[in-house]
């Protein structure tokens, strides 16, 4: 098994719409026929800057993934409190190398986040 691993080195990080690529949160899977690359996306400290809510997802090769996931709006203005997400996704491998970029909507994020992927 191998494991690869991205994790944010900026500070605060704004994500309006669309959906941004979060900074530093990209991989490279490997080729593989017949395996499936677990694919896990953590974002511990964000709030939601939009009634729509915060929306997190990836991309495979420069394609969105159907996957996502998401939390709404605090309605408590003068405190919107902090939200944790994690996405999960099995991502099958093809025969050449797929490029895999977290992406962010409708948040700030206060904290690193990281991306993982488990071949």
């Amino acid at each position: 098994m191998a494991i690869l691993y991205a994790q944010t080195s900026q500070g605060e990080i704004t994500a309006g719409h669309p959906a941004i690529p979060i900074p530093g949160l990209s991989l490279t899977l490997p080729e593989g026929v017949g395996e499936v690359a677990l694919v896990i996306l953590n974002v511990p400290n964000s709030y939601a800057t939009a009634r729509t809510g915060a929306w997190f997802g990836i991309t495979i090769d420069g394609t969105r993934s159907p996957v996502y996931a998401n939390y709404t709006y605090s309605q408590n203005v003068d405190n919107p409190g902090a939200e944790s997400t994690t996405l999960v996704i099995g991502v099958p491998l093809t025969l050449k190398p797929q490029a895999i970029v977290a992406l962010a909507e409708g948040c700030i994020i206060r904290s690193p986040a990281t991306l993982s992927v488990l071949t």
